[in-house]
């Protein structure tokens, strides 16, 4: 008789989570304890049973992208356009289809991760990481759903494609400084975002090392309106302010150019984290942060495939720079 998770987690006395964390080498786990789970996997020559899966729901050849936000929040931008595309290219030249899971009202995460497992109608996942709790996360760890990460959650840093946000935006900050900037600003998404907090993080400790005190605001919403009255009411409070750091496309910039809107003659210097091909036409073009949408894409394919084909194979973590644009703005 085959052996289950259940009967690995039975004869080392832990919980059926243990050992879907030892498995997904997940933090958090004695030593001792991680090695009495491995040892019994060996000896009794387990695999996650994903043979048995496919005879329940039959190998559906897709792929679900999950992104816990509702799709007027998320999916009509640039970005995720620009990165389903290639995810869609990716899976379709290996015999794989996408299918498109959000939110249809803003909370509503658990519900739909209790979706994909119940459904089991998608052989595996790839999952942005913003936003997601610990909880999603363990009910789909548990239910032995291969997964990879677009972006970097604490304590799920196993799987995951990700660019260098922090790296990136210091780079962006030395370029600022040497275009003679003495007062720049950044503007981030909610400090619940990840990635907005390295952006930042990056941009402020590069100002420490050069001695120049810089102003940050983190919008509270991402929409147009909120998040343009927030960058504006900086704006007044600190008007020596020279060049505004944008640390993400689509919403966030729109509203910082309409806080930008009033000025009888723009003046202050602008750059953004993101680029896209309508940079070119504001300001005399945005100098921008590339992100390598293409090469990430693809390795998010080649990683859930990797995972598909072997459970047990070693966690993989690919972290990509951006490319520096440099252009009329700044």
């Amino acid at each position: 008789m085959k052996i289950t998770i259940q009967d690995i987690a039975r004869e080392a006395g832990v919980s059926k989570g243990t050992v879907s964390k030892v498995l997904n080498n997940r933090a958090g786990i004695g030593k001792e304890t991680r090695e009495r789970i491995l040892s019994i996997i060996k000896q009794r020559g387990y695999t996650p049973d994903y043979s048995a899966q496919a005879l329940a729901y039959s190998r559906t050849r897709s792929i679900g992208v999950l992104i816990p936000h509702r799709a007027d929040n998320s999916v009509n931008g640039a970005y995720w356009a620009h990165m389903l595309a290639v995810i869609s290219r990716e899976a379709a030249a290996r015999d794989y289809w996408i299918q498109l899971l959000t939110e249809a009202h803003e909370g509503m995460l658990g519900e739909l991760v209790d979706r994909v497992i119940s459904n089991r109608k998608v052989d595996g996942l790839i999952i942005s990481a913003e936003l997601l709790d610990e909880q999603a996360m363990e009910r789909l760890e548990g239910a032995e759903i291969p997964y990879v990460m677009l972006g970097r959650r604490e304590g799920y840093e196993r799987w995951f494609v990700d660019i260098r946000n922090y790296e990136a935006a210091a780079r962006m900050t030395e370029h600022i400084l040497s275009a003679g900037c003495r007062s720049p600003a950044i503007i981030c998404g909610p400090d619940s975002y990840p990635h907005y907090r390295s952006r930042k993080a990056g941009f402020l400790d590069r100002l420490e090392k050069s001695g120049i005190n810089g102003h940050a605001v983190s919008v509270s919403e991402l929409d147009e309106l909120s998040a343009a009255e927030s960058i504006r009411l900086m704006l007044h409070k600190n008007p020596g302010i020279d060049s505004l750091f944008i640390a993400g496309g689509g919403n966030l910039l729109f509203s910082s150019l309409r806080a930008l809107e009033d000025e009888p003659e723009p003046h202050r210097r602008l750059c953004v984290f993101d680029d896209f091909p309508y940079n070119e036409f504001i300001r005399g073009g945005l100098t921008a942060l590339r992100q390598p949408v293409d090469a990430m894409g693809g390795e998010l394919i080649r990683i859930l495939l990797k995972r598909l084909e072997n459970p047990l194979c070693e966690p993989e973590m690919s972290l990509f720079p951006a490319e520096l644009v440099v252009r009329g703005s700044l």
